[in-house]
């Protein structure tokens, strides 16, 4: 337990030191502490494997707090850091060891067999030996990132961290109640928004499959943070101060980078989310420009190692593997493209064009894949709406609740969270063509788990739409009214 509270300590204080430095405030650095240190931590540990370093957690939990206390030194020389939120910090840290004693002795922990595989990773990354026992599995479908956090239970003989993934669901929902809170604050006040982002972490954590992720051994709740940052930080970026379009446009670049090397299918996720970001006129190109390249540069590093040591260990690297790497160059060779402002100027036909690829692809792989399709259809109905996959009706209530409260109200800059929901569903069904068998009936399947990754940028619009969008049908009884046509006095002429 010694050793989960020193790995607990180090990555919420590092990157508490993180968040505070790039200039999140108040509250709010507890949760994106956590986060940010995850995201950092699990960048560490890719990048000590693809540069043939020591793939030593030990290594890991060092660099970590160098490289806090290098971005702290860097800015801190620049001048104008508030005071650090030493009492923030401590209550963090009692919360978490808190969590971590409770873990522990609760055994709260779900695995499956997926979950072994992850934790084999970490025990190859402990040992030192994972460049030499790296498998087709490990490089085309169980990824770094799991075996990164919990490689330092190895240290004391143990597998897993218990309390890894639920610290983290922990910081997903304080990240809901941060961005509900900020993001309505100016319509509601400080105090009412934050009620509505209790009342959206409470939401999720109603939905029984969201309390599974938060215990389960596994990359989604790490994906999920990174899709809420990204999503929901577009909105803030488009409606708040501009003090934070940086440490959000950093935290989206940490967050896409440690969730490419989490799932393979991140890698086009997040290409499709970035996109709202990337075209936000109010942003200056550099900033945007941090994630795009996290994007580019992780997935080249990651998917350029993994097609080499396909071939050193004699076995043909995948289609998909060869076309993330043309998907990770292609990112980098976008980045100039931010400075164009035609881009901006026609950011709507932008991403229109790009939702409509996305949307067009998917009707295509329907085409060319009708019986795998509809299995995953068939399948996907079960497991959503007749509950086989553990979802109860929670996804069809939350569905619909978005769709009434799109209908009835307008949440303006909310269009990287409409974005990151819609484009979703056309992406699994390019994903399940692409990866070849069929979604199926059950709660382990694929799609079934990933729906995780949406609940919370979706509960965050349904919330805020609700407490601050504005009603549609207000606005046109003004326009009515303000019709002269409509507001003439006396009857008409016969």
């Amino acid at each position: 337990m010694l050793l989960e509270l020193v790995v607990m300590a180090v990555v919420l204080a590092s990157g508490t030191v993180i968040s505070h430095t790039l200039g999140f405030r108040g509250w709010g650095n507890a949760p994106w502490g956590y986060a940010l240190g995850t995201f950092a931590y699990v960048v560490i540990g890719a990048l000590q494997v693809v540069l043939g370093l020591s793939t030593s957690p030990i290594v890991t939990l060092l660099t970590l707090p160098v490289l806090a206390g290098v971005v702290w030194w860097l800015l801190w020389r620049r001048g104008g850091l508030a005071p650090f939120p030493w009492a923030i910090a401590g209550v963090a840290l009692v919360a978490g060891a808190a969590i971590v004693v409770v873990a522990r002795v609760a055994h709260f922990t779900e695995w499956t067999y997926d979950s072994l595989r992850y934790l084999t990773v970490g025990g190859l990354l402990a040992g030192g030996s994972y460049d030499s026992a790296v498998s087709e599995v490990m490089l085309e479908k169980r990824l770094l990132a799991v075996g990164i956090i919990h490689a330092p239970a190895n240290l004391d003989g143990g597998a897993a961290l218990a309390s890894a993934t639920p610290l983290l669901a922990m910081s997903l929902l304080g990240l809901v109640i941060w961005f509900i809170q900020r993001g309505t604050s100016v319509a509601l006040g400080n105090r009412a928004a934050l009620y509505w982002g209790v009342l959206g972490a409470a939401v999720i954590l109603t939905i029984n499959r969201m309390v599974f992720a938060a215990l389960y051994i596994n990359g989604h709740i790490l994906v999920a943070a990174a899709v809420l940052v990204v999503a929901t930080g577009g909105w803030i970026i488009v409606t708040g101060p501009q003090r934070l379009h940086r440490p959000l446009l950093l935290g989206m670049a940490l967050g896409t980078a440690s969730a490419v090397v989490a799932r393979p299918d991140a890698v086009a996720l997040f290409a499709v989310l970035l996109i709202p970001i990337l075209l936000t006129p109010t942003v200056h190109p550099s900033l945007r420009a941090a994630p795009l390249a996290s994007l580019g540069l992780a997935t080249v590093a990651w998917y350029a190692f993994s097609i080499y040591r396909h071939h050193e260990i004699g076995v043909e690297p995948s289609s998909a593997t060869k076309g993330f790497l043309v998907l990770g160059v292609l990112s980098l060779a976008a980045v100039p493209l931010l400075y164009w402002q035609f881009l901006t100027r026609n950011r709507k036909l932008f991403r229109g064009i790009v939702e409509g690829v996305v949307w067009l692809s998917s009707v295509a792989v329907c085409v060319r894949a009708p019986q795998v399709v509809w299995m995953s259809v068939e399948a996907t109905w079960q497991n959503v709406v007749m509950g086989a996959g553990g979802w109860s009706l929670s996804l069809v209530f939350l569905g619909g609740a978005l769709v009434a409260a799109i209908a009835a109200f307008r949440l303006p800059g909310a269009e990287s969270m409409r974005y990151a929901v819609t484009t979703f569903f056309p992406l699994v069904i390019v994903f399940v063509v692409a990866r070849g068998p069929a979604y199926r009936v059950g709660g382990g399947d694929s799609l079934n788990r990933s729906w995780t990754h949406i609940v919370a940028p979706a509960v965050v619009l349904l919330i805020a739409t609700v407490a601050a969008g504005a009603s549609r049908f207000e606005k046109k009884r003004q326009q009515q009214s303000s019709d002269p046509e409509l507001t003439s006095a006396g009857p008409p002429r016969t």
